[in-house]
């Protein structure tokens, strides 16, 4: 599945049009900051009431928190059109809660960030989990005007009234773009939906067209505002795009001067390419990185692992940070991107580079990239020389920070490929101990014995458990061993990358 989010502006609506979306958008986020009220009194038992079936908090089981007597007591916002929405959201913000404060125990619950303002631009957007002629939302199509319109059910039976068609609404008959093609028949019974057109440019269309013929492509959608106007952003089923053999490394890290930098290296570590990635026109390192910036970043990144058939590598900030700023000139030695910026473009990476046949961005630990030597490897905070420049104490290799990073992002995997892990060999008077707290070996094998087949057989036994296990907790030691064992695993003889000590 090809997932990919169109943006359609809705058209010039009525004032009492506005007015009702402007009410469904307000009442939503009550009712949303309601539920996580609620939930916030009850974390304990939901983590341990609502896992899913491997043990793990999932957006789906979560969701089943809100049972049908919580539902009944949404009715007060008026929500009724939005109820199986607001369960799936809140089950989305806690399962991502959970999964986040199992990496950083320090992480706060999201319910700071749901504001009670009036001011709907400030607010969430209307959460629309499916695509429905006779609920949540569906599109329409005027064939005769070549027009298209959002049908959006916004109102509940209470409110619901007998709507005259506003000039503009059925000037052409509006059909549905749904596998049934049924004509909208309008002002015979209480309306509990509104009927937008839609403005949009080209590559929209493009994909309007396509939904004419597969409306099945289209999936969820949100409804906000923003600037003034109104948005229907629109989740789209664009298939699956043939899938790219990757033959390069590309990183992508932070940076002092540009915004990102990025390097592209070959198999054996060699530097392919590299170069930075900014905004045009001044940029302050205290602002927020607007959306459609971090668009255009992910899609710069996008176009370059095409042009080389790049695996994406990326800094992991949750965990720990890079480090990249300097002590000594603080405020002058912030990253552009912080780490929240650098999040959120990951995240777009992450479905954008699949759409065109790439795999998913790899995320790997940034400890060290901007203090470990490029070339010997080696790792000390002396080797930062200054704000912008690396000097290896070890080898006295030099390279400029804003480099660094990216390059060895870039050779992350290769490193970690070729590199080994240590097994403590001990002897005894009948045989010999073999011991890793890695991945939690202390085994002995009698001196009549074949050692190195027992080793072998044991590790594989260790291997097997590891990965069967790995994925039931969000546990960091655990997937450190489940990462090690998928390394062994990968490769036709493990035992060359053991190294005796």
């Amino acid at each position: 599945m090809g997932l990919r989010t169109i943006v359609l502006k809705l058209n010039k609506p009525s004032k009492r049009k506005c007015l009702v979306i402007d009410e469904a958008i307000t009442n939503y986020n009550r009712a949303y900051r309601f539920l996580l009220e609620k939930a916030y009194t009850e974390l304990k038992e939901i983590k341990d009431a609502f896992a899913g079936t491997k043990g793990t908090q999932n957006a789906l089981a979560l969701s089943k928190w809100v049972s049908s007597e919580r539902s009944k007591e949404l009715n007060q916002f008026d929500v009724q059109p939005f109820k199986d929405a607001l369960k799936l959201e809140v089950g989305m913000t806690l399962a991502g809660y959970f999964r986040l404060k199992a990496l950083r125990p320090g992480t706060s619950f999201p319910l700071a960030n749901c504001r009670t303002g009036t001011e709907v631009e400030r607010l969430r957007p209307v959460y629309f989990c499916r695509y429905d002629t006779g609920r949540s939302y569906c599109l329409l199509y005027d064939s005769e005007k070549n027009r298209y319109f959002a049908k959006l059910h916004l109102l509940n039976a209470k409110h619901a009234n007998k709507v005259v068609p506003q000039q503009g609404d059925q000037e052409g008959k509006l059909t549905y773009i749904h596998r049934s093609a049924g004509v909208v028949e309008r002002g015979k019974s209480k309306e509990a939906y509104i009927i937008v057109p839609l403005s949009f440019g080209k590559y929209q269309e493009e994909i309007l067209r396509a939904s004419l013929e597969r409306p099945e492509i289209l999936r969820t959608a949100k409804l906000g505002r923003k600037d003034g106007s109104y948005y229907l952003a629109i989740s789209v089923d664009t298939g699956k795009a043939e899938e790219i053999r990757t033959e390069t490394y590309l990183g992508v890290a932070r940076g002092l001067k540009n915004d990102l930098c990025y390097t592209v290296a070959d198999p054996e570590g060699n530097v392919v390419a590299a170069g930075t990635l900014s905004r045009t026109g001044q940029t302050s390192k205290n602002a927020a990185v607007p959306l459609d910036e971090l668009h255009k970043a992910a899609n710069s990144i996008v176009e370059i692992a095409l042009e080389y058939k790049s695996a994406v590598i990326l800094q992991n900030l949750l965990e720990k940070g890079d480090r990249l700023h300097w002590a000594d000139d603080f405020m002058n030695s912030q990253p552009i991107y912080n780490c929240d910026a650098y999040i959120r473009m990951a995240r777009l990476l992450a479905f954008k580079l699949p759409e065109k046949g790439l795999p998913a961005p790899v995320k790997v630990s940034s400890v060290g990239i901007f203090y470990s030597c490029h070339v010997c490897g080696c790792n000390s905070k002396l080797n930062r020389f200054n704000k912008d420049t690396f000097i290896c104490t070890s080898c006295g290799a030099t390279l400029e920070i804003e480099k660094l990073g990216s390059l060895n992002l870039a050779r992350k995997l290769i490193n970690y490929r070729h590199s080994t892990f240590k097994i403590k060999v001990r002897s005894a008077d009948d045989g010999v101990w073999f011991i890793s707290r890695l991945i939690g070996l202390n085994y002995f094998v009698p001196h009549h014995e074949n050692q190195i087949e027992r080793l072998r057989e044991k590790i594989s036994l260790i291997v097997d458990d590891i990965l069967l296990q790995s994925s039931e907790t969000w546990n960091r030691e655990r997937n450190k061993k489940a990462s090690i064992a998928k390394k062994i695993r990968s490769v036709p003889d493990f035992m060359k990358l053991i190294e005796f000590v």
